[in-house]
């Protein structure tokens, strides 16, 4: 009995000691209140891991969200590497020989299974005209004929496309990109009185490389090269004057080349 009341009389003392401490603006003792703060249960922990847990994934699971889909832009010059034929000479040579530079343009959609790796569809064209004006031409009989000679080449591509690239830097990444596809060719042109078109198509490649360099984390802009390649051994030849067709089979060496290269300037936008 004693006992009890000695223990009740401490615990009142405490009591009343803290509340005379507070009254008068004084701080409780630094150990029990360190202790009241750091003392915690295991349900108080369980409580705080359910709240902390989902944001903490959240954040995380944003820091690590890829970018799926990439789209790419090329233009530039593009330059044809193919012999001319060697029957060809002076006026007629020369002709052919400017219908080796033109441009092209592109634009590939990329669906980014890796965020260095991707696969995707691609659209490429071609293009080169020239016209050369005030020709003499005299046939065996030795009779003059007075005129021009016009050519409008297009190759259009569409294409299945991989692309692999260096991990990104603060500058940017480089870039390695190959394609297989049907390419298309196309070429309407006027000889003196006759006019009429050429189209033709084949398998077609195509790969080339570059480095995009960082403006934003969702836009890359910079140079590539890139090669292409097909050859046509067949062509549809239509008069657009009488609307005939024929189909023509093309000797070895009169086939049509289009192996060219590209020299351009890209643009990336991912999201």
């Amino acid at each position: 009995m004693n006992k009890s009341i000695k223990i009740i009389f401490s615990l009142f003392a405490v009591v009343s000691l803290s509340s005379f401490k507070n009254s008068n603006g004084l701080d409780v003792d630094s150990n029990l209140v360190k202790n009241e703060k750091t003392a915690t249960s295991p349900l108080t922990d369980s409580v705080k891991t359910l709240v902390i847990a989902p944001a903490e994934i959240t954040n995380a699971m944003k820091k690590e969200k890829k970018k799926k889909i990439a789209l790419v832009g090329n233009f530039g010059y593009s330059y044809r590497i193919n012999e001319v034929d060697p029957s060809l000479s002076g006026i007629l040579k020369q002709h052919v020989e400017k219908l080796k530079s033109g441009y092209s343009y592109d634009i590939t959609a990329y669906y980014m299974y890796l965020k260095t790796m991707g696969f995707g569809l691609k659209y490429n064209v071609h293009n080169a005209s020239q016209t050369t004006s005030n020709l003499v031409f005299t046939d065996s009989d030795g009779r003059s004929t007075y005129g021009g000679i016009s050519d409008k080449i297009s190759v259009d591509y569409f294409a299945l496309a991989y692309i692999a690239k260096t991990p990104r830097s603060k500058t940017g990444e480089a870039f390695f990109e190959m394609s297989l596809g049907y390419m298309h060719y196309s070429n309407d042109y006027i000889f003196i009185s006759e006019q009429g078109k050429y189209t033709g198509g084949n398998l077609g490649l195509s790969f080339g490389f570059g480095y995009d360099f960082q403006i934003a984390p969702n836009f890359l802009i910079g140079p590539k090269i890139n090669f292409a390649t097909t050859t046509l051994s067949s062509v549809q030849a239509e008069n657009k004057l009488t609307g005939t067709k024929e189909n023509l089979t093309l000797k070895d060496n009169k086939k049509i080349g289009l192996t060219r290269i590209d020299f351009s300037v890209g643009a990336t936008v991912s999201f």
